[in-house]
């Protein structure tokens, strides 16, 4: 009785949008990561600690999004990374681009616009897809 019902609520869901009713069974779960990206003066300071390394003492700083964050503009920006199984697209500035696991994942973790940073190079690729010029993945 429990299938049937099951089956049921699938097809009335595929009815509404026009789909089959597998289609609608097999959708992968979606995930969305929102993030700030923005310049290494835009971030805070959000704690120290001392920590000892081969017998020196190295004063670690982490940074991140400030309390305040200034306005959206040019190179401080909302973004987010949007993974629907094993696919990835990154989306900023209102363009989305696909993207790989490994892009996906270093962007997420460091999302400041530095030099050498994923945050940059999908920046520029951003700006150029916005711009109608598309480069290489």
């Amino acid at each position: 009785m429990k299938r049937r019902r099951f089956v049921g609520a699938v097809a009335a869901s595929a009815g509404l949008l026009a789909m089959p009713s597998w289609v609608v069974a097999w959708v992968p779960a979606v995930k969305i990561t929102r993030f700030r990206v923005g310049l290494f003066s835009d971030m805070a300071l959000l704690g120290s600690r001392v920590e000892v390394h081969d017998g020196r003492e190295v004063v670690c700083r982490t940074y991140g999004p400030s309390p305040d964050p200034p306005p959206d503009r040019e190179n401080h920006y909302e973004a987010a990374v949007i993974e629907i199984g094993d696919r990835f697209w990154y989306r900023a500035k209102g363009v989305t681009i696909e993207v790989t696991a490994h892009e996906a994942n270093r962007v997420i973790g460091y999302p400041m616009l530095h030099y050498f940073t994923m945050a940059l190079l999908l920046h520029v690729r951003i700006k150029r897809a916005k711009e109608g010029v598309l480069l290489p993945a």
